[in-house]
């Protein structure tokens, strides 16, 4: 890729998707993907978006930048970091970066860890309200556009 800092075109992710691929893991019952990724330089010719699901990374080792809805941040070993649903990221400058990434449907926790998640600072932010709040921009647009003032994405491309 020419401009690191272009967004590549976007592949569209749905949970159900990422959970057919492992069948013969936890994810045929229980709404959770785990990945261990190793990321090297080159091969950064698609972003990612995240239709129906949640992702929590743990980066392992290395270092690189991760585009988060067109925003860059600089990520390496220990680092933890959370994204929410209709997300769009890519990973660019990648030197051996090492991740766990846990992607899971909203429908792990039952009705009780919800509850008492929903009370957790933060947890509302992240989980209940941005994807809130995306899904009704997306019923209004289905491509990427930056809102004014900030990086923000409004949906996925």
């Amino acid at each position: 890729m020419d401009n690191p800092h272009a967004q590549p075109p976007t592949i569209l992710h749905h949970f159900h998707r990422l959970a057919a691929e492992r069948q013969r893991t936890a994810a045929a019952t229980v709404p959770l993907v785990i990945y261990q990724d190793t990321l090297s330089a080159g091969n950064e010719a698609q972003a990612n978006c995240h239709q129906d699901f949640f992702s929590l990374y743990f980066v392992r080792q290395g270092r690189g930048t991760h585009y988060i809805d067109g925003v860059p941040y600089g990520v390496s070993r220990g680092d933890v970091y959370a994204m929410g649903l209709g997300m769009t990221h890519w990973f660019a400058g990648r030197e051996n970066l090492q991740s766990d990434t846990l992607h899971f449907a909203l429908e792990i926790f039952e009705p009780v860890t919800l509850n008492a998640l929903s009370e957790t600072p933060g947890f509302q932010p992240l989980f209940v309200e941005e994807p809130l709040r995306r899904g009704k921009e997306r019923k209004e647009k289905m491509h990427q556009e930056k809102e004014q003032g900030g990086g923000r994405a409004a949906g996925c491309v």
